[in-house]
C-alpha cells in the first residue's frame, strides 16, 4: 500500500482480501524496527471490483491514526488512445492537492517512458525479499498490451496501465506503486501493481490499475464521504 494522505493508503482491492490486521509504513528492511505500525480502521473496496478479471482493482484504506510520513502525490499517464510517442503534461489529482503542500512540477511522459515500481515480491529464485526492492520498467503501449493478453481471457481496459519493457512485477508486489520520476528526482504515483503473466514472463507486460480513472472516487473517500460512487 502507498500512503496518499496522513490517514489514508492506496492499494489493490485483491490485496485487501488477504490483508493482515496491521500495516507498517516507512520500513525498507523487514527485520528492522524503523517505520510506523498502524491498524486499518476501514477498507473501501471499489464497488465495481471483480476479482476474477481484476476489473477496478483498487481500494482505499482508512488508518486508525494519522501518520507522520510524507504522502506520495498522485498523477496521470498519457491517454490510452495516444500513440507510444506522444507526450502529455502530467497534473496532480485533486486528492493530492488536498494533502501535499509542495506539489511536484508538471512532467511530460510518453509510452515507452521510464517508470519504476517498489515491492517485496519474489526474486528470480522464488524467494520473497527481506528488503523493499526497486525495479525499473517502462510504459507499454495500450494496444500492444491488449493484443498480448487477448488469448488469456483477461480484457485490458482503459482503467489499466501496462508496463514491462524493462522488467515486471512478481508475486508479492501486488498493491505497490507504479511511479514516474522527474528530472528533480520528485515522484508521482500513476498506477497500482495489479497482475501479470507469471513472474516477469518475457513478452507479457505487467498490468497496473490506472489511478487517475478513479480520482473522483478517491477524493470522495478522502473528503469523508462514507458511501462514494
Amino acid at each position: 500500500a502507498t500512503l496518499i494522505a496522513p490517514r489514508y493508503a492506496l492499494t489493490a482491492a485483491h490485496c485487501v482480501l488477504d490483508m493482515g490486521e496491521e500495516l507498517i509504513f516507512g520500513r525498507a528492511y523487514i527485520f528492522s524496527e524503523e517505520g510506523q505500525t498502524v491498524s486499518v480502521e476501514r477498507a473501501f473496496i471499489h464497488p465495481g471490483f471483480e476479482a476474477e478479471n481484476y476489473l477496478n482493482d483498487i481500494a482505499v484504506l482508512r488508518l486508525d491514526r494519522a501518520l507522520e510520513l510524507k504522502p506520495v502525490p498522485l498523477g496521470s499517464p498519457p491517454e490510452q488512445s495516444d500513440s507510444r510517442n506522444r507526450s502529455l503534461t502530467i497534473a496532480p489529482t485533486r486528492a493530492a492537492e488536498l494533502y501535499v503542500e509542495n506539489q511536484m512540477p508538471t512532467t511530460e511522459i510518453s509510452w515507452g517512458s521510464a517508470a519504476l515500481f517498489l515491492g517485496w515480491g519474489r526474486n528470480v529464485d522464488g524467494y520473497y525479499s527481506a528488503r523493499l526492492r526497486r525495479a525499473d520498467t517502462s510504459l507499454a503501449a495500450h494496444q500492444e498490451c491488449r493484443a498480448v493478453y487477448a488469448d488469456s481471457g483477461i480484457k485490458i481496459t482503459d482503467q489499466m496501465i501496462c508496463a514491462g519493457l524493462r522488467g515486471d512485477a512478481c508475486s508479492g508486489d501486488s498493491g505497490g506503486p507504479l511511479l514516474i520520476v522527474n528530472e528533480r528526482s520528485q515522484i508521482r504515483q500513476i498506477g497500482i501493481v495489479s497482475f501479470g503473466m507469471g513472474c516477469g514472463l518475457a513478452g507479457y507486460p505487467g498490468v497496473y490499475t490506472r489511478i487517475d480513472r478513479y480520482r473522483d472516487w478517491i477524493d470522495a473517500i478522502l473528503n469523508g464521504t462514507d458511501n462514494p460512487r
